[in-house]
């Protein structure tokens, strides 16, 4: 008999087939009690698939209840409406989601079936601006009179550190005075938490060309002229 293994309670399954939740009450209860440890961008990503892709999904299901077929139409249509990364990416959200169901008691132990979904392969694209493109992109920077030419300044700065660094856009766009630590960028918001990035003469350079007004934090304004 199913119930004749050694440790299995019948009456456990009973019990967590009354209290387990629908998929989007769950859903709801997932994002209340783990949100809170999320990075902001994380948030922000999350916030943006669940709207998308999550909150109209298994409707009339409880979370207790979603096996390997209900996942695999369910990626399947996912995938029908958005990219293989962004699709791989939900995936995983609800593969978190389903684990917090087994260890808040709404599922079996093991029983995740986000497990036995292959995912999409992930195409590494990398690609590297010839000398040409450079020397178009600085023109661009600085021909641009869209906008004042300080912002102009500020923009080709930001623009030279991404291509010096390999710093992401979030990461430079963040910068404070006191994240700078002499040949040093102490990131204290990363992707993957906060990093150390080591800065070449080149980048140093753009940086210590940057104007430091008072009220940027950590900077004593010496290099401002306004305030000479």
């Amino acid at each position: 008999m199913a119930y004749a293994e050694v440790g299995h309670d019948p009456a456990d399954d009973r019990l967590r087939i009354r209290s387990a939740p629908m998929f989007k009450d769950f859903l709801d209860e997932y994002w209340r009690r783990t949100m809170p440890r999320w990075k902001k961008s994380s948030r922000e990503m999350h916030a943006s698939y669940r709207r998308l892709y999550l909150d109209d999904s298994f409707p009339g299901i409880s979370i207790d209840e979603i096996g390997e077929e209900h996942v695999t139409r369910w990626f399947a249509a996912l995938n029908n409406s958005t990219g293989p990364g962004a699709a791989n990416r939900v995936l995983a959200i609800l593969n978190a989601m389903l684990n917090k169901g087994e260890e808040w008691g709404y599922r079996s132990d093991g029983s995740n079936p986000c497990r036995s979904v292959r995912r999409n392969k992930s195409r590494k694209i990398e690609r590297f601006l010839s000398s040409a493109e450079l020397r178009r992109l600085g023109q661009v920077l600085e021909e641009d009179q869209s906008v004042e030419k300080s912002l102009r300044s500020t923009v080709a700065a930001a623009v030279t550190l991404l291509l010096l660094t390999g710093c992401r856009a979030s990461e430079v766009a963040g910068l404070q005075w006191p994240d700078v630590r002499g040949n040093r960028l102490k990131l204290r918001d990363s992707k993957t938490g906060p990093r150390t990035v080591w800065l070449g003469d080149d980048a140093r350079t753009v940086l210590d060309a940057l104007p430091r007004f008072r009220n940027t934090p950590g900077c004593s304004g010496t290099r401002n002229a306004a305030h000479r």
